[in-house]
């Protein structure tokens, strides 16, 4: 019989893979970079869930969608 539990709160379960985590972390801070030198808008300080989610290696959008960039067992 198999049960299923619910995560404490704030216990999340890696599903950002090592190479998606650091293209996350490169492209936000690229952006928002980018954003603080006024070359592009004030928008590109969003980027900064790219690099929070590429630290945390948790994405709140994958969950939700069920996806999860983890090849295999080695990534995380």
């Amino acid at each position: 019989m198999e049960t299923h539990t619910t995560p404490a709160k704030g216990d999340f379960n890696i599903n950002v893979g090592c190479v998606d985590s650091f293209f996350r972390i490169f492209i936000g801070v690229v952006f928002m970079s980018l954003a603080l030198m006024g070359t592009i808008g004030m928008w590109g300080l969003a980027s900064g869930v790219f690099v929070v989610t590429g630290l945390a290696r948790y994405c709140p959008f994958y969950a939700v969608c069920g996806l999860n960039s983890i090849r295999n067992n080695h990534d995380s």
